[in-house]
């Protein structure tokens, strides 16, 4: 049989190439299908499709979703019926902290007001059954009754991240947490001013259980009617329970543990606690519980902490919305200290206006500051550098807040993520199919690169895009801003 030109092979290639982007991005777009929005006031058809149509009854929003949906809720209160609790019998992935506009996880902003699901007289969240489930900048407070105060999970797998419980109380075990079979990983989270009669905090009959970056503090005891037992703050009967980077204070009772040992490292243990890089010392905390400048968690976590295939991993982000690892090494508790931060981000929008990316930020304060790289991504994970800012600061340093600006023809970031999977994609072909498969790319792009100058169409205004805003010190550190999506206007 007669074998086709090695340029039509390649050509057929890049067909296919495209092609499979283009299914991909159907996939995702499917996906994305299956999140539900709840707002405090319903709009539009309220039913949860989107922003616009959001819902405002969050169990029925719960009843109605398949297992593995996700469920954005924006900032407010939100209660279930009186004596009763929002009942989870299924995998979701539930994420507080928008304002309701919002077309990513990363553009969640630090100032918005908190997602509060607030108990009614009894628990406020009951999770059963098998899964992965998963919580995300939730404050979950005013939890009452005999059984568990803030959460019951049984079951499954559980991760909290960015969570607040407080002000929850119970009788019975565990005033925050309550988690029975199943596993739990719990991170950059706090507990605090919870009560029950044993595990103010966090009570565990469970199989896996991690708290990482957690701040667990002014937790107590309440005293049941049949017995004198003293209770703890946190109670352990697992197969396994580590404690990693974070603090333990002015609790009612200590951490107990039954046939388990408890494994805890770099963390900050009132009375102490035997274990590698372990503290007793006062934590310093802010009215917020955040970290005063003196305190003696700062810098204090484990030093290998969110490094590629290390088991303890915290994120990018501290509760506070902030980059995890602010100074040298990671801090303990929930929170980094800010004051360390060579640069402060203020506001930071992007928008395609005319044609044109107009990017704006501002900084709060700026310390030993060189300049800025603005990077753009297509999927939010991988970043590409767009161009360099310098500082505005006098020698790199303001306690003053600072305005940028950097506008750039659009339809020149547009083809960047494109670009990106195809070169990529180059690395997909045997060797000598490369060479041709680059000279149709370079061919096209020099073509399309000359055709978006003086292009109008409005699609190619409409890729998703999201960016970010490094900071490079005097020194070579860099730190980056939160991720946000730009908005097509």
């Amino acid at each position: 049989m007669k074998k086709k030109p090695l340029l039509d092979q390649s050509i057929c290639f890049f067909i296919k190439a495209a092609l499979l982007l283009f299914l991909t991005g159907s996939v995702f777009s499917t996906r994305a299908q299956n999140t539900r929005y709840i707002k405090p006031s319903a709009s539009g058809l309220a039913d949860g499709s989107s922003w616009a149509n959001a819902a405002n009854n969050l169990q029925a929003v719960i009843d109605a979703a398949a297992n593995n949906d996700t469920i954005w809720i924006a900032a407010g209160t939100y209660q279930p019926g009186n004596n009763q609790w929002f009942n989870l019998t299924k995998p979701l992935n539930i994420y507080g902290g928008f304002s309701g506009n919002e077309s990513a996880l990363q553009e969640r902003s630090p100032n918005t007001a908190p997602t509060i699901l607030r108990g009614n007289g009894s628990s406020v969240l009951r999770w059963t059954g098998a899964g992965i489930k998963v919580i995300d900048k939730l404050s979950v407070t005013g939890g009452r009754g005999t059984g568990a105060g803030g959460l019951l999970c049984s079951d499954g797998v559980i991760n909290i991240s960015n969570c607040r419980f407080f002000d929850n109380r119970t009788s019975g075990n565990g005033g925050g947490v309550l988690l029975t079979n199943g596993s739990a990983f719990i991170q950059n989270s706090i507990f605090y001013n919870n009560a029950a009669f044993a595990g103010f905090a966090i009570w565990a009959q469970a199989n896996v259980i991690s708290v990482t970056n957690c701040t667990i503090a002014d937790n107590a005891y309440i005293y049941h009617p049949y017995t004198n037992a003293n209770g703890s703050t946190i109670f352990s009967n697992t197969n396994s329970f580590s404690i990693q980077n974070s603090i333990f204070w002015n609790n009612t009772h200590a951490i107990s543990s039954l046939n388990t040992p408890l494994h805890i490292t770099f963390s900050n243990i009132q009375g102490g606690f035997s274990g590698t890089g372990n503290i007793n010392s006062t934590p310093l905390f802010t009215a917020e519980y955040k970290l005063q400048p003196a305190s003696p968690c700062i810098n204090a976590g484990d030093p290998q902490t969110n490094q590629t295939g290390y088991a303890v991993q915290s994120g990018e982000l501290d509760l506070a919305t902030m980059n995890r690892i602010a100074g040298t090494r990671i801090d303990m508790g929930a929170f980094e200290n800010e004051s360390v931060l060579p640069v402060r981000f203020g506001h930071i929008a992007a928008t395609i206006q005319n044609q044109q990316l107009v990017v704006k930020w501002s900084t709060l304060t700026e310390t030993n500051n060189d300049y800025f790289d603005i990077e753009v991504s297509a999927d939010g994970k991988h970043f590409k550098k767009l161009t360099t800012i310098q500082s505005l600061a006098l020698s790199g340093n303001s306690d003053l807040p600072l305005h940028y600006e950097y506008i750039i023809e659009a339809t020149q970031v547009m083809f960047l993520p494109v670009l990106i999977y195809l070169f990529l994609l180059c690395f997909l072909i045997d060797a000598k199919n490369r060479k041709p498969f680059l000279i149709i790319l370079i061919a096209g792009t020099a073509t399309l690169w000359g055709c978006s100058k003086s292009s109008s169409r409005p699609e190619l205004v409409s890729t998703k895009i999201f960016l970010r805003i490094a900071q490079i010190d005097r020194d070579g550190k860099k730190e980056y801003s939160k991720t946000i999506t730009v908005v097509n206007q």
